[in-house]
């Protein structure tokens, strides 16, 4: 089944790259292998204030151009490296509306922009975790734990997991099930409470398709609109 573009963020989105942002190049140096990736100065500093700092600074960085990132996984650098390029996470697939990236991974990309100062990144993350759960209908409680373990109290991502429970209205085996009790957490399981509390009954249960076309902007960084486009 096909899903729906996600609602725009009027206004808030951050500018797109002009040509002056195509420069110097610089090297990012990423896990123990050190693999080279080679990147537009003014690109990747419009899109990420760590980048920003590092070579934009006075650091040593900001002198050699090379920045080295041995605790990164080389395999989120990709996928950061090719959506800095082409505004995509993924190659659109065959079939319409599927998100060919695994939740768990979605997750892992949010939680690297998060870590390198990169909201659109983020943004773009948690609108293809949002359309795949879309398409599957179904409950990604594995990647809880991770997102628990790796977000701070205040992330989006969190409420983001604790609505997809109080909100949705799929198949509840992956809630109810015994072997999946570790993926709830105790600081999820807290901010379940709170939330079930706060809507005192009142659960907006929502069906597929209200799902579907709920406002996502509220789980977006908008820290980033709109960015300084200096080199």
């Amino acid at each position: 089944m096909a899903t729906a573009a996600p609602p725009a963020c009027l206004g808030k989105a951050a500018p797109s790259p002009s040509a002056p942002l195509y420069d110097t190049m610089v090297i990012v140096k990423v896990g123990k292998q050190k693999q080279e990736f080679f990147a537009h100065k003014g690109l990747i500093c419009h899109y990420s204030t760590y980048f920003r700092a590092a070579f934009q600074g006075q650091f040593q960085e900001g002198i050699t151009g090379v920045v080295e990132l041995a605790k990164d996984s080389v395999e989120f650098f990709k996928i950061f490296f090719g959506w800095m390029y082409t505004g995509r996470l993924f190659e659109p697939p065959s079939e319409p509306g599927k998100i060919p990236l695994e939740s768990t991974l979605l997750a892992k990309i949010y939680v690297f922009g998060d870590a390198r100062g990169i909201p659109d990144l983020k943004n773009a993350a948690i609108d293809a975790l949002f359309n795949r759960i879309s398409y599957e209908w179904s409950l990604p409680t594995l990647i809880i734990p991770y997102v628990y373990a790796n977000t701070l109290q205040s992330s989006p991502l969190r409420r983001f997991v604790v609505d997809m429970v109080v909100c949705g209205t799929y198949e509840s085996e992956g809630f109810r099930d015994p072997i999946y009790k570790d993926n709830f957490t105790t600081d999820y399981l807290r901010d379940l409470a709170v939330e079930l509390y706060d809507l005192k009954g009142a659960r907006p249960r929502m069906s597929q398709e209200q799902w579907r076309n709920r406002d996502r902007c509220q789980y977006h960084d908008h820290s980033n609109a709109p960015a300084a486009e200096t080199t």
